[in-house]
């Protein structure tokens, strides 16, 4: 918290002081370097995971660089919101293939095997109903405003 929060906080903070044209490239910069530090907070728990675990005695290790990783991770937070979504489970997978292929019991290493699970119809189905909530709540939320704006008769009172 006093590591990441704060001199997150402060630099965002600070940066609004400095005008839009200064301060758009800081906190760009920092959301960047907030994607790269969550990819490599992914990349370090799994480590730490892998390391203290055995199973019949035989200890789990991991290989891999944690930078690499987070660029990776970057890089896929940053193409799913370009996609609106859509190239999370891509990511999700390709993510995965990173890290249990990097997994190593004793000297024998995993390997990844995708699936041949489709995952966009469930994904589809999911996307496709938040936007409709999204969007019934937004047309809920403007005819409460209306209502009250008009001041109908039994209309809610804030």
């Amino acid at each position: 918290l006093f590591l990441v929060g704060l001199p997150l906080l402060l630099v965002l903070f600070g940066a609004q002081f400095l005008g839009p044209l200064l301060a758009f490239p800081i906190i760009l910069v920092t959301y960047l370097v907030l994607f790269w530090l969550m990819g490599a907070g992914v990349f370090l728990a799994f480590r730490y995971t892998a390391s203290r675990t055995t199973w019949r005695g035989v200890r789990f290790h991991f290989a891999g660089s944690p930078v690499r990783f987070a660029f990776a991770y970057m890089g896929h937070l940053l193409l799913s919101g370009v996609t609106f979504g859509w190239w999370w489970p891509e990511a999700v997978m390709m993510i995965n293939r990173q890290l249990w292929g990097g997994l190593r019991f004793g000297d024998k290493p995993f390997v990844w095997r995708r699936s041949s699970v489709n995952l966009y119809g469930p994904y589809a189905i999911g996307w496709v109903a938040s936007l409709v909530a999204y969007i019934a709540l937004l047309a809920g939320m403007v005819g409460m405003i209306f209502a009250v704006m008009s001041g109908q008769e039994g209309a809610p009172v804030f």
